[in-house]
């Protein structure tokens, strides 16, 4: 891990040397210490793991290329899931707003407003389903990954393309 990783991946999340230190559990003089300068940080593997860990956790993904690309940092990017979850959240806000809207409305409105919050409910409920079935399917295939073995199989079953 660079220096400049470090200072950029602060400035990315906008965290001084002090947040980063209590977040990676590591002392401030450490890493006022070590971000100074060029270079690599030249902490124990301990400490770099945790300081990693944190920016990592807090969505900085460290890159480290070769000779010509170069170490740099940025934005992770989300999961399908992380982005399926967001989509969920979104949905079921979208379900409390509509029922709010559908009780308060529901004695000062016309049969065909009603009739229209129920089926953008249905609509939203729907999504809301197979936004859950969508997690529950990468769920379900991270759980097969993770325990698949070193010869290729899970639970009797061969994953060998002969």
């Amino acid at each position: 891990m660079m220096k400049a990783q470090v200072r950029a991946a602060r400035a990315l999340l906008g965290w001084s040397q002090e947040e980063l230190a209590s977040r990676a559990s590591v002392s401030v003089a450490t890493i006022r210490r070590q971000e100074p300068g060029a270079g690599e940080f030249s902490a124990s593997s301990d400490v770099l793991a945790r300081i990693a860990s944190a920016l990592e956790s807090a969505g900085v993904e460290l890159i480290t290329g070769g000779n010509l690309e170069g170490h740099g940092v940025r934005f992770s990017r989300p999961s399908d899931r992380d982005r399926l979850t967001f989509v969920l959240q979104a949905i079921q806000g979208a379900e409390k707003l509509l029922r709010s809207a559908q009780i308060a409305a529901a004695t000062s409105i016309a049969k065909s407003v009603a009739e229209d919050l129920d089926q953008a409910l249905s609509a939203i409920q729907l999504a809301a389903e197979k936004a859950n079935q969508a997690i529950e399917t990468i769920d379900d295939f991270e759980d097969l990954m993770a325990d698949l073995s070193s010869d290729g199989t899970s639970d009797g079953i061969n994953v060998d393309n002969k």
